[in-house]
């Protein structure tokens, strides 16, 4: 494969210096490599000695710190040592002052002392803390000789309970006089007889046991001495015998000229000092001690006395300089701090080592060494990823520059579609492979690469831009030399080559693709062809079947009215069943074909639920009667009085699976429940399921999961002993999902099956309707009452319009029937009507132009069509020419009477019923076949039977659902008020319960009976 491209002189001489450049490129990436790694060994030894600066320097920045470390805690403890001497000195002096008044205590707190044995509890004021007096009495020394003790220790509670408050901390102490007589507990202890707290004999073994020594107070030189110097004994850390506390003891006495008189002693809580000591978890150790080395006090982290670090500082001796002045020594890697605490007699060292110091640093010396790791990991990832990512592929794509473009041309001569290089300026071919070369050599006219310039010359501003390239798709059609047209999908991008704008254009042959598509659209305008002559084999055999059905429908209705002998009733009826049931398979068809093909239209209008079940069951009621099979409903009152939906598909689910249990039910019978539940999404839609159950045959396990195919029955022996064709069912799932609800079954052999319908359905609130005489078929209205409504028909098949004509005859209404919509036109504006029925495909005229032109002429009188089949397409155009309804064909007369009463009145001449109308229609109807008098007999004997039993068991529900059934009877056969009575029971039993039917149940029993015997 050749490629055509410019020769350049100076290519030789590039192959020839190739392996020059190569060696050339060998040596300075050596270079580079050497620069680089070097420059990072020497940038990594000058952050290590950094980072060890660093650490060094902040190693002597702790070392220089413990001195003012050991400053601040020492100032702490001396203004905690000077203020509490402070305050036991001036709680001596005080003392001092008051007993030399010589002040006497109230007679009756002498006598109290003396009742109470030496024993006295003084409490000077309610804002004072009270204090504990105990004294030794002997026949020598009564109360009275403690006098004035006693008015001392009155006195003193003021200045301890004050210093207390001062220094915001209880103040515990106490004080005793030298002859171990006399004591004074300050504030009373918990134990309140410390005489069994301190398990001592009696007081003066309890003063003995607290008594601290200060010195020979009976010496005079030592009294003189304590009494010029005024020195506080400050004693090592003990437990407080009277509140079993760790305490230092300070001692003072009291004297009275050159005698002592007193001896104080004020407790100072260990914790205070020991919380001074207490320094950073990981820094040096504090201790206090005596002149002999003995620890008095640490800080409250330490452990036992024998820690390493405290051992060793009392055994380097450095502390004893601190006894002097403030020292600081260094001495077998311990750095310490000595200094004395004054008026104590010990010495404050405070001690750490390296250890402490590589534990107190610890953190930022982890922190230097993460970053000196850190830099020198980022400074090595730099590093090697400078050299990988940049040196190494630079070096590699340099050193393979030559083999990268031998290799390009290859793979651009080796492409299967076709590839050339363009100049962007002037449209010169640059390169090119063969498929492009060839296609170029067999097109005849404009060259290819013409052909890509002109592409993009002509969308050059739109998508090709110098920073963002676009991709230009385009197809391009040319003749070929050796072949019809062939089609080519050509792309052309800008970019560069070898410094220049160019445009890379390729092309592939599409010819195949584009052949396909064109069949797979062929096919498809095949498959719609064939989906609109199914739509049209269906509307037509629809027209084709119904018609002639109506024709004979309604013939043979008005023939069963005429005076016919007994065999001729017989054979009409038999004509009248088999009818039905063609009807019924044909209309079952022809729903599961418009389903299939999607022509299925639901109509949206408000009904009541509990009515259209009814309907049902009085529908199928006397074919359940004839089996001997009882047909129940029971309605849950959770039921809304309305909900909006198409009832008519909703009773036609409900009649197939109501038609089925009766037909596969030999014994027992059928339940039909109705219940409702809100749904959580949305408080307006509920979610309706209605569940027919039956004790028939039931379904195998095996056929469960085939029932709802279409034209497939359970068993292959059920069309031979029950019938069908396989499509009620199916039907009813389709319908059921079409409404956007599900259908199941449960089923065990021969106990039964439940089907069990789910559907979504919006509940309507506060909806008005004007009840029809015919909802329940309680008659027909007579000649003398319609004799205002007139009616025009526009029908095509004679057939069909004389039946017409015959039932509305029948039924009392004024009609002109016509053939075509022309003719309905003319007829319409020579006279005035209150309704105008339409077929919708008629010769001449259709029913559809007959209402546009209604419509056009602004006449208000409503247009119903009739029609044997109906798409969502045909309600679509009903909607938009103003027809309001469609009646499906065959048209019954109760049918017909009910679509005219419900829309006569929108002609201006019937806005609604009135009662009294609706009292003359019930008794001027006509009466009910005897055989329909008879079922309505056993249906209501039936239901009062069990009424009476459900009183009996307390059974509301099942009071309730048959006294409704009974009130729709009764309106059935014209007995409107006693139905009124039925309904007010009905009432009285939903508000009160069983009570009030209980008494009168035998009257309204009674009633319906002898009713039912009059219309007999």
């Amino acid at each position: 494969m050749s490629l055509q491209q410019p020769t350049s002189p100076q290519s030789t001489a590039a192959d020839n210096s190739a392996s020059k450049k190569n060696s050339d490129l060998t040596l300075l990436g050596r270079y580079q490599r050497n620069l680089l790694f070097g420059g990072g060994i020497v940038l990594s030894l000058v952050i290590m000695v950094i980072a060890a600066m660093s650490a060094w320097t902040r190693s002597k920045d702790y070392i220089a710190e413990g001195r003012s470390v050991f400053l601040s805690h020492q100032a702490l403890l001396r203004v905690e040592i000077e203020t509490k001497q402070a305050a036991l000195q001036h709680d001596v002096i005080n003392a001092e002052m008051l007993w030399s008044d010589h002040r006497l205590p109230s007679e009756n707190l002498v006598r109290q002392f003396a009742a109470q044995h030496g024993r006295i509890e003084i409490r000077a004021s309610d804002k004072v803390d009270p204090q504990l007096a105990l004294a030794v009495l002997t026949p020598d020394h009564q109360a009275q000789a403690y006098a004035e003790y006693l008015a001392l220790t009155e006195q003193q509670a003021y200045v301890t309970s004050t210093t207390a408050i001062q220094r915001a901390r209880p103040t515990t102490g106490y004080y005793y006089n030298p002859e171990h007589t006399y004591i004074a507990i300050s504030p009373t202890p918990k134990a309140n007889n410390p005489i069994i707290a301190l398990d001592a004999q009696n007081t003066a073994d309890l003063i003995k046991r607290l008594a601290i020594n200060v010195g020979d107070l009976q010496n005079p030189v030592v009294a003189a001495h304590l009494r010029t110097s005024r020195n506080v004994v400050w004693l090592p850390p003990g437990i407080g015998p009277l509140t079993g506390n760790e305490v230092i003891k300070l001692a003072q006495p009291a004297f009275e000229g050159d005698k002592p008189f007193m001896v104080f002693v004020s407790d100072f809580p260990a914790s205070i000092l020991r919380n001074h000591l207490s320094e950073d978890t990981y820094d040096g150790e504090f201790v206090i001690l005596d002149q002999h080395g003995v620890v008095v006090l640490k800080s409250s982290k330490s452990g036992a006395a024998d820690d390493p670090l405290v051992r060793k500082l009392i055994a380097s001796g450095d502390w004893r300089a601190g006894f002097k002045k403030l020292s600081e020594h260094y001495d077998d890697g311990i750095f310490s701090v000595s200094d004395r605490l004054p008026l104590t007699g010990w010495v404050l060292s405070y001690a750490f080592s390296w250890r402490t110091i590589l534990t107190a640093l610890w953190p930022q010396l982890v922190f230097v060494i993460s970053m000196m790791l850190l830099m020198l990991a980022f400074l090595w990832g730099f590093v090697i990823a400078f050299d990988r990512r940049i040196f190494m592929p630079v070096f590699l794509r340099s050193q393979r520059t030559f083999e990268s473009e031998n290799l390009n041309r290859t793979i651009i001569a080796a492409a299967p579609v076709g590839l050339s290089l363009l100049s962007a300026v002037d449209g010169e071919v640059l390169l090119q492979n063969e498929v492009m070369r060839a296609y170029d050599s067999k097109a005849g006219g404009i060259p290819l690469h013409a052909r890509f310039m002109d592409v993009y010359r002509a969308n050059a501003k739109s998508y090709f831009d110098e920073e963002t390239p676009v991709l230009l798709e385009h197809e391009l059609t040319i003749a070929l030399a050796d072949a019809d047209q062939t089609h080519l999908l050509a792309k052309v991008i800008q970019t560069k080559y070898q410094g220049r704008d160019v445009l890379l254009c390729t092309f592939s042959d599409i010819t195949a693709r584009q052949k396909i598509e064109q069949k797979l659209e062929e096919a498809r305008q095949a498959a719609d062809a064939a989906n609109s002559a199914k739509s049209t084999f269906l509307a037509t055999m629809s027209h084709e079947i119904r018609t002639p059905l109506n024709a004979m429908l309604g013939s043979l209705e008005l023939l069963a009215r005429s005076p016919l002998s007994a065999i001729q009733t017989k054979w009409i009826g038999i004509v009248n069943m088999t009818s039905d049931s063609l009807l019924n398979v044909i209309s079952d068809i022809l729903d599961f074909s418009k389903v299939e093909s999607g022509q299925m239209s639901l109509e949206q209008c408000s009904f009541d639920l509990a009515a259209t079940m009814q309907q049902v069951v009085a529908i199928f009621a006397p074919m359940a009667d004839s089996k001997n099979i009882y047909l129940h409903l029971s309605i849950t009152p959770e039921i809304a009085r309305h909900y909006r939906g198409d009832p008519a598909r909703l009773q036609q689910i409900v009649s197939n699976l109501v038609s089925n249990a009766i037909k596969f039910t030999a014994t027992g019978g059928v339940d039909i429940h109705v219940l409702a539940t809100p749904t959580p999404a949305e408080n307006d839609l509920a979610n309706v399921t209605i569940l027919v159950s039956d004790t028939g045959i039931g379904i195998s396990p095996a056929s469960l999961g085939k029932i709802f195919d279409a034209y497939t029955q359970a068993d292959t022996s059920i069309h031979r002993r029950f019938g069908g064709t396989g499509l009620g069912l199916p039907l009813c799932r389709r319908l059921t999902t079409l409404m956007g609800g599900t259908i199941t079954v449960a089923s065990t052999p021969g106990i039964g099956s439940t089907f069990t319908v789910n559907l979504p359905l919006p509940v309507e609130s506060d909806v008005t309707l004007i009840a029809s005489p015919l909802a329940d078929g309680s008659g027909i209205r007579n000649a003398d009452e319609n004799s205002a409504i007139r009616v025009l028909v526009a029908e095509d098949h004679p057939a069909n319009r004389m039946v017409l004509q015959d039932q509305l005859d029948t039924l009392g209404y004024q009609a002109d029937i016509v053939k075509n919509g022309r003719a309905a036109l003319r007829a319409f504006g020579e006279k005035p009507y209150d309704i105008v029925l339409t077929d919708l495909g008629m010769p001449v005229m259709d029913g559809y132009t007959l209402a546009a032109c209604l419509r056009d002429q602004h006449t208000t009188v409503p247009v119903v069509a009739m029609t044997a089949y109906t798409t969502a397409d045909e309600h679509r155009r009903c909607v938009e020419t103003g027809i309001i309804d469609i009646a499906l064909k065959p048209l019954s007369m109760a049918s017909l009477d009910q679509i005219l009463r419900k829309y006569a009145g929108h002609a201006g001449r019937i806005t609604s019923i009135p009662k009294e109308i609706t009292n003359n229609f019930a008794e001027q109807s006509q009466p009910l076949s005897q055989h329909v008098r008879a079922v309505l007999n056993l249906a209501t004997m039936q239901s009062l039977t069990l009424i009476q039993n459900a009183i009996t068991e307390g059974d509301t529900e099942t009071v309730l659902m048959q006294l409704h059934s009974i009130n729709g009877g009764l309106i059935m056969a014209g007995e409107l008020s006693v139905a009124a009575e039925s309904a007010r029971l009905e009432q009285s039993v939903r508000e009160a319960g069983l009570e009030l039917i209980k008494s009168e149940w035998a009257t309204f029993e009674a009633l319906v009976c002898d009713t039912l015997e009059i219309n007999k």
